[in-house]
């Protein structure tokens, strides 16, 4: 079905909105939330949310998960905003370190538990090309964190669900297939003899039933790969899985790696929203951390 984008700028976040025929999916920033009647009823399936280009009321009656997306904060996350705004589902798509080391890790999970773990039910993550040792420096780090807290808090345990996913599916609420995809080095692009099939690395890895991608790596779409000097960071093997119709029924990509060109675009040829959610600005060294941005999925 197709969907009319809508941004509203605010003196503190960007508004976007997403329209169609008959729903309304809703992306923003800042912690205002969405623009409701009534914001303790949004899990209750009866909540009423604005139109604020016709300034009507449309009644949504079927329930919403909300997502808020983070990806690149390079061990910057203290200058995200504090509290993050609250949750059914938070993402993270890679780069939370900078060289992939145990302390890094560390201190990142020490930031979930500390300021993350009240607001969500589900905290997801996937490695970014700082994660270079995803399979085992990094998950065991991970692990060893959620046994360690486990450990040590005998009298209180964790209030989400944390998911470090490698080339994994997960399906939460019974209702959203969310893959998340490994970073994907191009050794096949300094060694092109070892790839003489030409194969697609995406392509039969990825679950056609996903309904929410993540990668790190983005698309070559809306010019969100494109940085500063003009050159892509996107991926040509992602772009065409995305434009096979490989996907039975994708709503959203989420990304990050291009610290350039964060943003939505809407893919109108294949209805999917594209999000670079990078969180960090430029260069790192100037500290420049952006607001995450927030969606709620309207459940069919």
């Amino acid at each position: 079905m197709q969907k009319v984008i809508h941004i509203n700028a605010h003196e503190n976040y960007d508004y976007i909105e997403i329209k169609t025929t008959n729903v309304i999916n809703e992306i923003h920033n800042n912690e205002d939330q969405l623009l409701i009647e009534n914001k303790d009823s949004v899990d209750d399936g009866n909540n009423l949310i604005i139109d604020t280009s016709s300034f009507q009321t449309i009644d949504i009656t079927k329930k919403s998960i909300r997502f808020v997306v983070i990806s690149d904060t390079h061990q910057l996350h203290d200058l995200l905003p504090n509290p993050l705004p609250k949750g059914d589902v938070l993402i993270h798509c890679g780069d939370f370190t900078n060289l992939g080391l145990p302390n890094e890790v560390d201190n990142f999970m020490e930031y979930l538990f500390l300021n993350c773990d009240h607001l969500y039910k589900y905290i997801i993550l996937i490695p970014g090309n700082h994660e270079w040792s995803s399979d085992f420096i990094v998950k065991k780090r991970i692990e060893y964190n959620l046994m360690n807290y486990n450990s040590l808090q005998k009298n209180k345990s964790l209030n989400a669900t944390y998911c470090f996913l490698l080339d994994e599916l997960i399906t939460i609420e019974n209702k959203i297939n969310i893959f998340g995809s490994k970073y994907k080095f191009n050794v096949l692009s300094l060694l092109p003899f070892l790839n003489k099939n030409n194969n697609n690395k995406y392509e039969n890895l990825i679950p056609k039933n996903v309904n929410i991608l993540l990668t790190h790596v983005p698309s070559i779409k809306g010019d969100l790969d494109i940085i500063y000097n003009g050159k892509s960071r996107g991926s040509k093997d992602l772009t065409n899985i995305l434009n096979n119709k490989y996907f039975s029924n994708l709503k959203f990509h989420i990304f990050g790696h291009n610290h350039d060109k964060r943003g939505v675009y809407y893919d109108e040829e294949n209805d999917v929203i594209c999000i670079n959610a990078v969180s960090v600005i430029g260069d790192k060294k100037a500290k420049v951390v952006e607001k995450p941005f927030v969606f709620d999925y309207l459940l069919e």
